[in-house]
């Protein structure tokens, strides 16, 4: 059974530009596509000057490829990509309005003896019409679990939708409230201004005045899985880190019966080298499967820097790549202090960023490389051994 939001992500359009040959996508948005001097050159039309476009800056894999220089350049937005080294890779270019992600164009690239030889393949992803996504988002939802918590979810007047989420004094006693926005890249609803109140106490039949919020600001994300008759709704927000809450349509009867999320990513049966327990001095990383999701996996880095404390980074949703042979995590990952009880078991957590990106590479010899692609890229690596028995070391 595909989830909701895979069907409704648009087609992908495959070979936008080959190898001295431009193709265009639709009509109403041609790309071009050339090879000058052994650059790769991308310009995408823009009359209108928009200052919303990203271009991968490959710090993520600067051996291929590096972005020499990207600028609107008349009334077009133009990206160069110069060679590094041989080998592929995959550039990607994004538009961004506001927080959100609506337009994503990627390119497969080959370069041989230092020049762009091939283009082999390219894509175009659109966020959809909000219209087409809004029967299944708007209306009323239950946390799954408990069913106590509630959540309505309404389309705003111009973009996004207006979201509220009350707790009962039993479950959490807060309000929520923020506006989320689709993001095709993620393939979620996104948002920057959750705003949390704790929930105010009355005899009035009225409902009360929230005054000003407690908590303000908060990032997080609601993703939406299932089918039409079984949708799930799995929110995250930044002030919960370790926690997440799932709701279910509240006139679906049992919450309980809502369908598991199914992936849309392949299974590589060689990933399941990587799930275990391992150790690098006062080092730790745990690899786990995602809850609800086989093929996709938690990756948990520790390093003890005392009795009770320690620094954290937490790379959710780290995926297989068959081709590089590692697991990898883009621009989601969260780095923590944290402070530990005497079973080393989380007493509090301070964030300190939410948009690292590492790989996970296991070694011939039997070894795994975590390589952190945010503070310094290229250098930071460690390399972890397996642990037959968890219950040695740190």
């Amino acid at each position: 059974m595909k989830a909701i939001m895979r069907l409704l992500v648009p087609v992908v359009i495959a070979a936008l530009c080959l190898t001295g040959l431009a193709l265009a996508e639709p009509a109403d948005a041609p790309v071009r596509c050339d090879i000058e001097d052994g650059v790769y050159v991308i310009r995408i039309p823009d009359p209108e000057g928009d200052l919303g476009w990203l271009a991968d800056d490959m710090a993520q894999d600067d051996s291929v490829v590096k972005l020499a220089d990207e600028a609107l350049e008349g009334d077009e937005y133009v990206v160069r990509y110069a060679p590094a080294g041989d080998g592929e890779v995959t550039v990607a270019v994004r538009h961004y309005i506001g927080i959100a992600c609506d337009r994503m164009y990627t390119w497969d690239l080959t370069v041989k003896d230092g020049v762009v030889q091939e283009n082999t393949g390219g894509s175009f992803t659109a966020a959809p019409d909000e219209a087409e996504l809004d029967p299944y988002f708007s209306g009323e939802w239950l946390e799954e679990e408990t069913q106590f918590t509630q959540l309505t979810v309404a389309k705003g007047e111009d973009r996004g939708w207006d979201v509220e989420a009350v707790a009962p004094l039993t479950h959490g006693a807060y309000v929520f409230k923020t506006t989320v926005y689709y993001d095709c890249d993620l393939n979620a609803f996104v948002y920057d201004k959750g705003k949390f109140w704790d929930v105010p106490i009355t005899d009035s039949e009225d409902a009360p005045e929230l005054g000003e919020a407690k908590v303000a600001g908060t990032t997080g994300s609601f993703t939406l899985d299932g089918d039409a008759d079984a949708l799930a709704l799995t929110w995250y927000d930044d002030v919960r880190p370790e926690e997440t809450v799932v709701f279910a349509r509240a006139d679906s009867g049992d919450a309980e019966d809502t369908e598991a999320w199914e992936s849309d990513y392949t299974y590589f049966p060689e990933s399941e080298e990587y799930v275990g327990l391992w150790r690098s001095g006062d080092w730790e990383l745990e690899i786990v499967h995602m809850t609800d999701d086989y093929n996709l996996f938690n990756c948990i880095v520790t390093h003890y820097t005392g009795e009770h404390e320690g620094v954290r980074w937490i790379y959710d949703a780290c995926s297989y790549d068959d081709v590089g042979m590692a697991l990898s995590s883009l621009e989601i990952g969260m780095k923590f202090n944290i402070v530990l009880d005497d079973d080393k078991e989380l007493v509090s957590n301070e964030q300190i960023y939410d948009d690292g990106a590492a790989s996970f590479a296991l070694n011939a010899d039997g070894t795994l490389t975590w390589t952190d692609y945010k503070e310094t890229p290229g250098e930071d690596q460690r390399v972890f051994e397996k642990v037959d028995d968890p219950g040695e070391g740190a």
